[in-house]
C-alpha cells in the first residue's frame, strides 16, 4: 500500500499558507513504497566521509532509498585554483550554501563568483568548477547535487 508523504488536502483556504502551500505540495509530491523509510536522519559525526587534497565531504542521508539528490557537508581545504589538475565535472545540477567562511567558485567558462556566509549559488555541474576557500580557516558549505 502506498502512503503519500506530502499531499494537497484540497481544503481551499483551510491551511494558513493557502494556495502557495498547495502548489508546493504538488511540486514535491512523492509516494513512499511500502516498507521504505519516509525520512532518514544524519549527523556529521557518523556520516561517511570522502577526503581529498581539495575538499573534505560528509555524505548525508545515504540510507534514503531512491535518492534524487546527494546532500553533502563540505569543508573547503583548497586555497588556490592552481591546486587543481582540472576542473570538477559531473552530470546534473549543484546547489551550494556557505555555512562559514568565504568561498570562490571558478568555472571553466572563466566565470568566477564569491560567496560569503549564508549566500548560495545554483549551477549546471556539467560545467567544470572548483571551490577554493578565501580565508585563513577552511570554509564550510552545504552542497546538494542532482543527477539531472
Amino acid at each position: 500500500m502506498n502512503a503519500p508523504v506530502a499531499r494537497d488536502s484540497g481544503a481551499s483556504g483551510s491551511h494558513r499558507h493557502g494556495a502557495p502551500c498547495r502548489a508546493l505540495c504538488r511540486l514535491f509530491h512523492w509516494v513512499a513504497q511500502a516498507g521504505q523509510p519516509v525520512v532518514v536522519r544524519s549527523t556529521l559525526d557518523t556520516a561517511p566521509s570522502y577526503e581529498s587534497e581539495h575538499y573534505d565531504y560528509r555524505m548525508l542521508a545515504t540510507e534514503f532509498p531512491g535518492k534524487r539528490m546527494t546532500p553533502l557537508h563540505g569543508i573547503i581545504v583548497a586555497r588556490d585554483l592552481a591546486q587543481f589538475p582540472d576542473f570538477v565535472r559531473h552530470p546534473g545540477q549543484e546547489f551550494v550554501m556557505v555555512l562559514s567562511g568565504r568561498v570562490r567558485i571558478h568555472f571553466e567558462t572563466g566565470d568566477v563568483i564569491e560567496l560569503g556566509r549564508q549566500e548560495s549559488a545554483y549551477f549546471d555541474s556539467g560545467v567544470g568548477h572548483a571551490y577554493v576557500s578565501l580565508g585563513k580557516a577552511d570554509a564550510q558549505v552545504m552542497v546538494v547535487m542532482s543527477e539531472r
